[in-house]
């Protein structure tokens, strides 16, 4: 792949146009059923895999060298252009630095030209699936969603306007309920509660209906505006949620993620906290995983105010088993661009990243960080899972850029999260993970179950914004 960055995923969306129908096809019934195991198979090979070669790209870009030094150079520089740039002066910069970018990136890719591995399709996955267990992939084509059930079965969902309609109208119950400041909180729990019905009557019902009876657990990679919804908190009966009746639900990014990667053994070192003092309560945060982790025996750092730094971060974060950050994500949405639409629009994982103590990190940076040893990353900010959909790709932001650095698994947000709150489901789930010897999908469920239980017990509103809002991904 010798095309610059952003050109490699604008090829990519116009080579992905014939699976996108065979989608819709196969959701039509407009193909033989053996058709089934041949398009997921397909879909399992194409998803993120441009992500993952420019992501290989990067790694190679670790190395010293003038043209790696350049590229990184005009990536921060094209970056603060498009994000804090001056209006006034933004288009010509702008320009002009997408046009050395572009020239610089294509003369690394051809000095490191290599082939590329031949990517893992259904039948590696299936054979890393652990027994009680099944594999769900939504696949989202150009009109219609489909969802795919381990072993060889095709399941139609339904246009993508009404799946997409339902999503947003659950995002609004949470966002209403995040607004309300806890006024209305029994009349919006039964608002959400009939737009999360509606969901997953939608979404999962069609699913749950040929489950094999032993899966207890769900290997899921979702797609489209699937992405950024919690299976978990959909409603069930007139008071319970999946997340109590449900089976354990494991987020993928991709489904060969399923397929284990070696992971090098922890370092002393192995949690590494950092913290920033412009968030309330992250201190207290810190301190309280610091102390879990230490009582077990480990050694944390703590990081706070300038130390936290973009060079501490990427000094210290690689060979780290666990990083957990506490800081504020950022995500420019579409209505946000305007002027900034076209770099953004050609480089979608500038618009999302993390605010340091001196400066920003995108996930575009993020993804070149050399995180092959760290088995967790933990974003404990606001609206840290959010990207944007990119056909093929998946959610291209924060979660992603942290996998494509070779990070295992990402717990992150999915909305904005109150302080006293998540610093709570934090000390939860580190003492889920750390003392009970959960896994990281099992840790979260039982954070978040701890705090609606715990709302439950006082009669106060069950609300998933106040225990839904953090997904594991990864494998």
């Amino acid at each position: 792949m010798s095309a610059a960055e952003r050109e490699a995923l604008l090829f990519a969306r116009v080579d992905r146009d014939g699976l996108l129908l065979s989608i819709d096809l196969l959701a039509s019934n407009n193909l033989p059923p053996n058709a089934a195991n041949l398009i997921w198979d397909a879909v399992i090979r194409d998803r993120a895999a441009i992500l993952d070669a420019l992501a290989r790209r990067r790694q190679a870009a670790q190395t010293p060298g003038p043209l790696p030094r350049q590229i990184a150079q005009l990536k921060k520089e094209l970056a603060r252009a498009a994000l804090v740039g001056d209006p006034k002066i933004y288009a010509s910069r702008v320009s002009t630095l997408r046009q050395d970018l572009d020239r610089a990136e294509r003369q690394f890719a051809q000095l490191i030209a290599a082939p590329a591995p031949t990517p893992l399709g259904l039948a590696e996955v299936r054979k890393a699936l652990p027994p009680a267990s099944a594999l769900l992939g939504y696949a989202k084509g150009e009109s219609q969603y489909v969802a795919f059930l381990s072993p060889a079965r095709a399941i139609p969902l339904g246009p993508i306007a009404r799946i997409d309609a339902l999503v947003a109208a659950w995002q609004s119950e949470i966002e209403r309920e995040r607004t309300s400041a806890g006024r209305n909180a029994r009349r919006n729990e039964v608002s959400y509660r009939a737009a999360g019905l509606a969901l997953r009557q939608a979404i999962w019902d069609p699913i749950q209906r040929v489950l094999p009876a032993n899966a207890r657990t769900v290997y899921l990679a979702p797609d489209g505006a699937l992405q950024l919804v919690n299976l978990d908190t959909l409603p069930v009966g007139a008071t319970q949620y999946l997340a109590e009746t449900g089976p354990l639900f494991q987020t993928l990014s991709a489904e060969r993620d399923l397929v284990a990667r070696p992971l090098p053994p922890p370092p002393p070192e192995a949690l590494d906290p950092r913290r920033f003092p412009s968030l309330p309560g992250a201190a207290a945060e810190a301190q309280a995983i610091a102390q879990l982790w230490n009582a077990r025996g480990g050694s944390s750092q703590v990081l706070i105010g300038p130390a936290a730094s973009e060079a501490a971060l990427k000094t210290r974060a690689p060979g780290q088993s666990v990083i957990h950050l506490a800081t504020h994500g950022f995500f420019l949405a579409d209505k946000c661009q305007q002027a900034r639409e076209a770099l953004l629009a050609g480089n979608p994982l500038l618009r999302s990243g993390l605010v340091l103590a001196d400066s920003f990190l995108t996930a575009e940076q993020v993804s070149g960080l050399p995180l092959q040893g760290t088995e967790l990353v933990v974003l404990s900010g606001c609206d840290t899972a959010r990207g944007t959909f990119e056909a093929g790709e998946g959610l291209l932001g924060l979660r992603r850029a942290f996998q494509a650095a070779g990070a295992r698994q990402v717990v992150s947000s999915l909305w904005p999260v109150d302080d006293q709150t998540t610093q709570t489901w934090m000390t939860n789930f580190y003492q889920a993970k750390l003392e009970n010897g959960n896994t990281i999908p099992q840790a979260v469920r039982t954070a978040s179950l701890a705090e609606l239980r715990a709302r439950r017990q006082i009669n106060r509103s069950t609300h998933p914004f106040y225990w839904g809002g953090f997904l594991a991904a990864g494998r």
